[in-house]
């Protein structure tokens, strides 16, 4: 069984040299709608429709080359994890390749979609369509499966009703944004804070580096959680809080709620042709 954990510094450099021949930069990250709908920033957000309502860059927890947690902000630089509004820093999945994954991912290409989550919102026709149906419990429902991070200080997992409709799944959600005011998604609506977003689960997309053993997810995949609220050790360089991975509610997240059952082996992984954004 692969394990979750987050993105890394070291990642982050090795995979910029893999892609740097493309002129990439894989330090900034774009943050998905679900992400933002659950509290995570994206620069250059606006309450206006009229701005380009394009994938917007977020900032996100990452690990440094000691072991302690670091956030990359919207211009792929290393910061200091803020006091206030952890909520808004968004979670960059990794995934721990076993030996096994390993071989199985070598002849893959640089990209692969791997299982699946909450992504974009949806547009206004199949909102309006999803909505309909749902009061008219004429949608169908296939269980709960994603969980939400709900809650502050004591990690709360909300399970997530999942439908199906013309062969794709969605959820919906509550817009929560901690941000003082109204946003704008991918799809060009507006969302104030308690809307009803409409979010299509999609399978999510990776990089991998089979040869350093991990896969880490192209985007900003979830938001809504404090680092931590225990075992903060003083900072004796700059006097910021320092914190480790271990044992804080983003890994507990990771462990028990984000993707249960993480097993590369089986033969869902799908190649993936990159395509700069």
């Amino acid at each position: 069984m692969a394990k979750l954990t987050i993105a890394s510094v070291e990642m982050l450099e090795r995979t910029n040299v893999i892609l740097s021949k493309n002129g990439y930069n894989l330090s900034k990250a774009y943050i998905t709608d679900f992400a933002r709908t659950l509290g995570g920033k994206g620069y250059g957000a606006s309450p206006f429709a009229e701005v380009n309502n394009s994938l917007l860059l977020g900032t996100y927890f990452a690990v440094d080359s000691y072991g302690y947690s670091v956030v990359i902000d919207e211009n792929g630089f290393v910061k200091s994890i803020p006091q206030c509004f952890e909520t808004t820093v968004g979670v960059r999945p990794a995934i721990l390749l076993n030996d096994l994954e390993k071989e199985k991912l070598k002849g893959k290409e640089t990209f692969v979609y791997y299982e699946s989550y909450p992504m974009s919102a949806v547009d206004e026709t199949i909102s309006k369509e999803l909505n309909y149906r749902y009061l008219s419990s004429n949608l169908i429902y296939k269980g709960k499966t994603f969980y939400i991070p709900e809650g502050k200080g004591i990690l709360a997992s909300v399970p997530l009703s999942i439908y199906e409709y013309n062969g794709s799944k969605y959820i919906c959600v509550p817009f929560n944004t901690n941000l003082g005011n109204k946003q704008c998604l991918t799809n060009g609506l507006i969302y104030d804070k308690g809307d009803s977003v409409w979010i299509k689960v999609e399978m999510i997309p990776w990089i991998v580096d089979a040869a350093n053993g991990y896969m880490l997810s192209e985007k900003i995949l979830f938001s809504g959680l404090n680092f931590n609220e225990t075992k903060v050790q003083a900072n004796l360089f700059d006097g910021s809080a320092i914190r480790r991975l271990e044992e804080s509610n983003i890994d507990k997240f990771l462990q028990n709620s984000f993707l249960p059952n993480v097993d590369l082996v089986s033969d869902d992984v799908v190649s993936k042709v990159y395509v700069k954004q």
